[in-house]
């Protein structure tokens, strides 16, 4: 008897230890493969396909912006900077014109070498999205997520193509994760990162102050809802 209870606890130590080794990979893991495979897909876009496109017209006005920026000339006009002269301007947002000159500053002066870093920074948005995905529905549709926005052609070529997205789109979806966050309880300080996001997403893309009040109030109303409810 003894013999067959030590062998029932070995196969079951077996299978325990099968199941560890061929069960589905944790969830951090899991994130940050899909994060590499994207930040590849990105690099493989860039040095194959938008290395040979021109810039867009708002690409290269935030290119042309970041120029005087780096040289210390402040936040001005960057076709008019060609002549010698800097008037200041206000026609784009600036986080990403400073992002552009930030890079310059490092010595990332070409348009391939900002297009490559710039991809680098916009798949951030990939662990960003699984652990919305994660909080919201469950960490298998965290992952589907994640997986869609790796490979998602228009954020690749985004990504690429030196445009301001780069980096709006993964605050506004840092945003609405710290708002689900701030959800989760009253503290101020939760609404106060949730709001910190939103501003830096505004620097970024004039459109998610907009964003901002459809999330906040949307949160807002589920919020009482649930309380009274409760």
């Amino acid at each position: 008897m003894a013999l067959v209870g030590v062998g029932r606890l070995m196969q079951n130590g077996a299978r325990g230890m099968r199941a560890a080794v061929l069960g589905p990979p944790r969830f951090g893991v899991t994130v940050c493969v899909i994060t590499a495979v994207g930040i590849a897909a990105r690099l493989t876009y860039v040095f194959t396909i938008a290395h040979h496109a021109d810039l867009g017209l708002d690409a290269t006005a935030y290119y042309l912006l970041a120029g005087p920026l780096a040289r210390g000339h402040g936040y001005s006009d960057g076709v008019i900077a060609f002549s010698g002269k800097y008037v200041a301007t206000a026609n784009f947002p600036p986080l990403y014109p400073i992002l552009l000159a930030l890079l310059q500053k490092i010595g990332l002066t070409t348009v391939t070498q900002a297009r490559a870093a710039s991809s680098v920074i916009g798949a951030a948005t990939i662990p960003l999205v699984a652990l919305l995905g994660r909080r919201v529905v469950g960490a298998r549709t965290g992952l589907l997520a994640a997986g869609a926005v790796a490979l998602w052609p228009f954020l690749l070529a985004t990504d690429g193509s030196l445009m301001s997205e780069t980096l709006s789109v993964p605050l506004v979806t840092a945003s609405v994760l710290a708002t689900v966050w701030a959800c989760d309880s009253q503290r101020l300080a939760r609404w106060a990162l949730a709001g910190a996001l939103f501003a830096l997403a505004a620097l970024a893309r004039a459109e998610a102050p907009i964003v901002m009040v459809f999330v906040v109030g949307a949160a807002l109303i589920a919020s009482r809802t649930i309380g009274a409810r409760g």
